[in-house]
């Protein structure tokens, strides 16, 4: 009986020593993994059809409906080519075009493979904003949205976003006429698309006050430019990045 006890004392001992290195081990690797695991990203890009007569009706007395049309299809070029740029350089960051009323147009094949496209929801600015939004988080642990007349637009201002995201549930780049150009979010609420005026130059203000509601964290960008009117798109032409 003596022998027994010793026995079963040792084995006790030695699973007990097992179970120890085990729970050590498993620790090691899960922080490891968290530590050095990469925060996945997703950039959305809402563009409409290049339509004349239909899209960037502002500059049409300047540019007439063909012209502005074809200066709609420049944007959504350089925008699309700086997003592309910049998600080529990161680890699991991936873009995202989502068109509207549909896709089938020469420049959307161009710059984006067939699953990089998709349809915008129906509704307004806010309610095709939100289901965009929480599409994305449901597979990313960030998400930006912007459109596609951020002629501004470089490869810093999501270069500086993703890494705010890192410490804040929402990120603006304001425009200069009052509007968003960009909104990064790691959290989603669709509370944050409601009661805005879009299309007013209290959308960013607006948009603030939400956040505040919510209790969020958040960081805004220097004011950048848009292109609306033909000032803006002669400051496209002279200063694009």
């Amino acid at each position: 009986m003596h022998y027994k006890h010793i026995i079963l004392t040792n084995k006790r001992a030695f699973y007990a020593h097992l179970l120890v290195i085990w729970l050590i081990i498993n620790h090691i690797f899960l922080r490891s993994t968290t530590e050095s695991r990469v925060m996945s990203l997703s950039v959305n890009i809402l563009a409409r059809l290049p339509q004349p007569g239909v899209v960037k009706t502002r500059l049409i007395p300047e540019l007439g409906p063909v012209g502005a049309a074809r200066a709609h299809e420049q944007l959504v070029r350089h925008v699309v080519s700086v997003a592309r740029r910049w998600c080529d350089t990161q680890a699991d960051h991936e873009l995202r075009l989502w068109c509207t009323p549909h896709d089938h147009h020469t420049v959307f094949h161009q710059l984006t493979s067939h699953h990089e496209r998709s349809i915008q929801p129906t509704g307004n600015l806010g309610t095709r904003l939100s289901a965009i939004v929480e599409q994305g988080l449901t597979h990313h642990d960030k998400v930006i949205v912007l459109g596609a007349d951020a002629g501004s637009l470089c490869q810093d201002h999501l270069q500086q976003t993703a890494e705010l995201l890192d410490t804040h549930k929402a990120v603006i780049l304001p425009a200069e006429d009052g509007g968003y150009l960009m909104l990064g979010l790691c959290a989603f609420s669709p509370d944050l698309f409601n009661a805005i005026s879009w299309g007013c130059s209290s959308v960013t203000h607006e948009t603030i006050d939400q956040l505040n509601s919510l209790g969020w964290s958040w960081a805004q960008l220097p004011a950048a430019w848009d292109v609306d009117r033909p000032k803006d798109w002669r400051r496209f032409i002279q200063d694009a990045p």
